[in-house]
């Protein structure tokens, strides 16, 4: 292992080590605190996502990732059949336009998501990389449209 390998694996640990402080010290989401399970599984997603992207940026994709890319599959199966609250805001028609659009959406990042796992699991590293960039563009599209 180089010493850009062991810097970058140094810095995955303590970037890591701190994700789970904060989220261990964090007081857990209550029924009563405002938060939809919408909001908590896409808070959820988003943590795993910000696992797997600092892996993938350190270029230290690999097993390890496995753990964040079943976290993100799960958050996405409670979210998908979950409504987004912009859809409130919609007249009857163009709202079951929108919560179909919102389910194919999250069907197509698990789509990916298994994609990238396959890859993972297979070892072509290089390969999970670029779905990894993929599954980016993915959310941020779906976070533009849905939110």
């Amino acid at each position: 292992m180089t010493s850009a390998q062991k810097l970058a694996t140094g810095l995955l640990l303590v970037g890591t080590l701190a994700l789970v402080v904060l989220v261990g010290t964090a007081t857990p989401a209550r029924a009563d605190d405002g938060e939809s399970p919408l909001e908590r599984s896409m808070q959820l997603l988003e943590f795993h996502y910000l696992n797997l992207r600092m892996q993938a940026s350190a270029g230290n994709l690999g097993e390890a990732s496995l753990d964040a890319v079943c976290g993100m599959q799960t958050a996405a199966l409670e979210a998908k059949v979950l409504v987004p609250a912009a859809a409130a805001k919609l007249e009857e028609g163009e709202r079951a336009k929108f919560v179909r659009a919102y389910r194919g959406g999250m069907v197509v990042l698990i789509q990916k998501l298994l994609a990238l796992e396959l890859l993972l699991c297979d070892g072509d590293l290089e390969t999970a990389a670029t779905a990894v960039e993929g599954i980016t563009i993915h959310m941020r599209r779906s976070h533009d449209t849905f939110q």
